[in-house]
């Protein structure tokens, strides 16, 4: 994609996925959860479906699967990050509140605090569409410019960060809305390749865990670096001296001991 010209140029210095996907919009590819974040929800006046009503600019844009190529055909595979870590919510000690956030977290996994963390308040924010509760309908006043996510995030702070306790697809899977079906039918493109990076049931010990983030801190940022080298031309893979000078350079970044507490941590658990 690099070399077709297909990835923005400035990639590898974005530091935001908006910047990112917003540069890549004008090539045609960008990363986001959804394309009407990135793209107008206006109809395009020089593109029309079969039926003669033209496309909106969100609706050009579909998900790709994982891809292969000349350098890798081994399975693929997709990401899944659909559970949360013991680290997921912290309350500090000197908090003289410990009572308190502990009863609000309690109410976030509750089915009324996906609803408010979500979409907000009922029949204020968004009201079912009949007393079988089998559908919803999100409220975006006519006079908003913007667009839906954009609307949702005057409401709740889920939108753009990790706030999101528990996002319950029994609430969110019944909103009746167009681009949210349009999505739900895009995803499932992921479903056979999805596979989970670390699953919720191994567990490290808290001493491991503040291992692995001080690690992390500044090995991710190497391994960055040397990926995005590679794929610009910058070095080359295929060379020994590039390649031994990215394996020294990680282990000095204590690669080995990152590697060390996994495999401690496997053995524990099997």
């Amino acid at each position: 994609m690099w070399a077709a010209g297909l990835m923005d140029r400035s990639t590898p210095e974005n530091k935001t996925d908006s910047l990112m996907a917003t540069n890549g919009k004008r090539l045609g590819s960008f990363v986001a959860a959804a394309p009407y974040i990135i793209t107008s929800q206006q109809d395009d006046p020089y593109n029309e479906k079969e039926d003669g009503t033209p496309y909106r600019y969100d609706e050009e844009y579909v998900t790709v699967a994982p891809l292969l190529s000349s350098s890798y055909s081994g399975p693929r595979m997709q990401l899944g990050l659909g559970f949360f870590k013991p680290d997921g919510a912290c309350i500090p000690t000197a908090s003289n509140y410990k009572r308190e956030v502990a009863r609000l977290l309690d109410i976030m996994y509750s089915p009324l605090g996906t609803q408010l963390i979500s979409y907000g308040v009922e029949n204020e924010d968004w009201t079912w569409d009949d007393e079988t509760k089998t559908s919803w309908t999100f409220h975006v006043p006519e006079t908003w410019t913007g667009n839906q996510e954009e609307y949702r995030g005057t409401i709740t702070p889920n939108v753009g960060s990790a706030s999101a306790l528990y996002w319950s697809n029994e609430f969110v899977g019944k909103m009746n809305d167009e681009v949210i079906t349009r999505l739900n039918a895009q995803s499932e493109i992921y479903i056979p390749y999805l596979k989970t990076p670390e699953p919720a049931k191994y567990k490290f010990t808290s001493k491991e865990y503040e291992t692995i983030s001080t690690i992390k801190a500044s090995l991710d940022n190497k391994i960055t670096y040397y990926e995005a080298s590679f794929i610009t031309g910058q070095l080359d893979p295929n060379s020994d001296k590039d390649w031994s000078d990215y394996l020294n350079t990680i282990e000095r970044f204590r690669a080995g001991e990152l590697e060390g507490i996994y495999n401690t941590m496997l053995g524990r658990y099997n």
